[in-house]
């Protein structure tokens, strides 16, 4: 029954679904970053310079993960990027016709 109404849904199901897996990964490494670094308070003696690693890692991962899942996820942030590196791209591109117009003497 859940599968049924799942499919019958459509459009509106797909968004929510994507918005729902969006903050699902960010929560995700966010709890796993949190995780060793309660762990690094209550054990400082046992955890070896391999968690310390990992946690530096994981953070930088945390403060970095929102972006490339929200580009990856998300249709409307992704057009609009694209939008906004056509543009830039477009203008950086010198113009033809100033060329052909030139007169060399």
């Amino acid at each position: 029954m859940l599968r049924k109404r799942w499919l019958s849904c459509g459009e509106k199901c797909t968004g929510q679904g994507l918005a729902f897996l969006q903050v699902l990964l960010i929560s995700a490494v966010n709890g796993v970053g949190c995780a060793i670094y309660v762990f690094m308070q209550f054990f400082p003696s046992q955890t070896g310079l391999w968690l310390t690693h990992s946690a530096s890692y994981i953070w930088l991962v945390v403060h970095g993960m929102p972006a490339v899942i929200y580009l990856l996820l998300n249709r409307t942030i992704r057009s609009e990027l694209s939008a906004m590196v056509r543009g830039i791209v477009g203008a950086c591109k010198p113009c033809r016709a100033e060329k052909e117009d030139e007169v060399w003497l």
